[in-house]
């Protein structure tokens, strides 16, 4: 018995609906959006180090297959973050069964981490590609 329900015996009250918690759904969310940007760096890594030439059938396909997992990466993040801030909402107003707020919060926490890992990277390519730049247009 939850305490919004034991709340609302003792007061003699109905007891309010308590949703049950999705903890756990919002870790696995997190943890897809994860494993989908792992392969996608996996992917784009093989272009780079030139595993896989790009203009190749099989290159093609890393390509494309890179594509749909940044896609299934950013679908995922935004379940996770979506699914997990509603639900510390409805926790924080009583509505939803608390049980799971520990496994709530650390998949929140995993998705903005990921979200912070992926700004990072993206400033680290770009910052490498201006470099890359200064070097063959300004210097040479």
């Amino acid at each position: 018995m939850t305490e919004t329900t034991a709340n609302a015996e003792a007061n003699g009250s109905e007891p309010a609906i308590v949703l049950p918690h999705r903890g756990k759904a919002v870790v696995l969310f997190a943890l897809a959006a994860v494993a989908c940007l792992g392969l996608a760096a996996l992917a784009w890594l093989a272009l780079e180090a030139e595993l896989v030439l790009a203009e190749e059938p099989e290159g093609e396909l890393v390509v494309v297959l890179g594509g749909v997992l940044v896609a299934a990466c950013g679908v995922a993040v935004v379940a996770a973050w979506q699914m997990g801030a509603g639900d510390l909402e409805r926790m924080k107003a009583g509505t939803m069964d608390p049980a799971g707020k520990l496994a709530t919060r650390c998949g929140l926490w995993l998705t903005k981490l990921l979200v912070l890992s992926v700004i990072g990277l993206g400033l680290t390519v770009l910052v490498r590609h201006l470099i890359d730049l200064w070097q063959v247009y300004v210097l040479h």
